[in-house]
């Protein structure tokens, strides 16, 4: 078996599952990226349900991702810490955001078409 600092992708079958992980070092032996992803995906088609987390310079996710034509579900981690609920519309943009805080702060965001928030109930203003 590899390694984990190389990347490793096992062969694809198509409509059943992909399972993709693994991560980089850089020449000092810093970590430049690591992550995993379990995908199932609809037969003959794309991804219905997957499964990952990244953890590298740009970005630091873990979560769930339920998709149609588009990602209309995604549970999970921000790179800050909080936790997350998005709920999209047909187009994959967000209109509903629940979130808690690492600090335990919780809000609930409408969003209009344009990603800008037009509600925010939060437990001050109840």
């Amino acid at each position: 078996m590899a390694p984990f600092s190389q990347e490793l992708e096992p062969p694809r079958i198509p409509g059943r599952f992909s399972l993709i992980f693994g991560g980089r070092k850089d020449s000092s032996g810093n970590v430049v990226d690591s992550g995993g992803s379990l995908s199932f995906d609809k037969y003959g088609a794309n991804q219905i349900v997957q499964i990952a987390g990244v953890d590298d310079k740009t970005d630091q996710f873990a979560g769930m991702a339920i998709r149609d034509d588009n990602k209309r579900v995604w549970v999970g981690r921000t790179g800050e810490g909080d936790a997350m609920l998005s709920l999209m519309d047909g187009t994959g943009r967000k209109r509903i955001v629940l979130k808690v805080t690492s600090a335990g702060q919780s809000s609930l965001e409408f969003l209009d078409a344009a990603g800008h928030v037009v509600k925010n109930v939060n437990p001050a203003n109840l």
